[in-house]
This record gives C-alpha cells, sequence and structure tokens, in this order.
C-alpha cells in the first residue's frame, strides 16, 4: 500500500528459461527437392532471455527476448540446417487475477535473422534472410501477488508465415515457442 501511494509498484526485470519450439508448417523448397527426407523439427530445446518494463496501473508488460535456434535434418547425402536469431520487442496485457494465475495476450515485433544451409553431397548452397516480422505472445504467470520478487512465466510465441526465400521456393520457420520464464 506504501508503494503503490508512492507510485513505486511499477519495475524492471529479467528473466531466463528454457523454450521449446515445435513447427506449424512444411518447407515447399524441402517438399519439392528432397521429397524423401522427413520434413519435422525435433523439437528443440534454446534458452530465452528476456528484460523488460512492468507497468502495474496498466496491469502489463513492454519488454525485450532473444532467442537462437537450431536445427537440421539429414539422409541419403542431404543434409539441412536451419539457424534463426530472434530479438523481439513485445507488449502485452494482464486479463485479471484468477487466484494467481495470470493469463496475457499481446503483439510482437521481431527482428529475424534467419539462414538456411542445404548441402547435397558436396554442393553446398546458403540461403540468408534478415526481416521484420509480427508475431502474437500470450500465456499466464503464477504470481500470489501483484507485487511479488520472483514469479513463473510461460509464454508461447508465434510468428505466422515466417520463411526465407530459396531458390524461388519457401523454406519455413514459423515455429510455436513454448517458454518456461
Amino acid at each position: 500500500k506504501k508503494l503503490n501511494a508512492k507510485n513505486r509498484l511499477d519495475c524492471w526485470y529479467l528473466g531466463i528459461g528454457p523454450s521449446a519450439t515445435f513447427e506449424i508448417s512444411k518447407s515447399e523448397y524441402v517438399k519439392d527437392k528432397y521429397p524423401f527426407l522427413k520434413q519435422s523439427s525435433p523439437g528443440t530445446l534454446i534458452p530465452d532471455v528476456a528484460a523488460g518494463r512492468y507497468f502495474h496501473k496498466l496491469d502489463m508488460n513492454v519488454g525485450v527476448s532473444y532467442r537462437k535456434l537450431r536445427y537440421g535434418s539429414s539422409g541419403y547425402n542431404v543434409k539441412l540446417n536451419y539457424q534463426r536469431r530472434s530479438y523481439t520487442l513485445e507488449t502485452y496485457k494482464f486479463l485479471g487475477d484468477y487466484h494467481g494465475f495470470v493469463p496475457y495476450v499481446g503483439p510482437t515485433l521481431a527482428y529475424e535473422d534467419l539462414q538456411f544451409t542445404d548441402t547435397d553431397g558436396s554442393n553446398v548452397k546458403t540461403f540468408e534472410a534478415k526481416k521484420l516480422a509480427l508475431g502474437i505472445i500470450f500465456g499466464w504467470d503464477i504470481r500470489i501477488s501483484r507485487s511479488e520478487t520472483w514469479l513463473l512465466r510461460t509464454n508461447l510465441r508465434y510468428t505466422p508465415d515466417l520463411h526465407l526465400q530459396a531458390e524461388g521456393k519457401k523454406v519455413m520457420f514459423d515455429q510455436m515457442e513454448f517458454n518456461f520464464i
């Protein structure tokens, strides 16, 4: 009550935790060129680092996050490697407090650094794209009160149709990310 009276409940935060990714759509490039390869990401585990500011009166967050993802597939002398680095600005509004379960939703704007390497025998082709991408973040906090110093946050992030072009065809990077921070 004393902090609220002095308007001192806004705060900076730092978060770190594991994130898992799950493939949403298939790459047209791989489907057309290598139909014999299994086309699914292995559900990669990656670190998620976040920092931002919580605004108490509005009950919302504005923050940035960083994730680096690598995965690949191979078979029959073909090796495909995917790499994604995502620097994301995200804002989200909390939608009530249900006895410590506090859901939220909001938009994201990411700077995406995408790279895809296609190795077919000794022939290596690398495709890259750096782009801005819009997405959505939603999830929930587990918090006992709005003035906790530690809490558990669960994020789900999705950037629809995130891809790069390889020989005029799409290589997809639109994974669903599931994070515990």
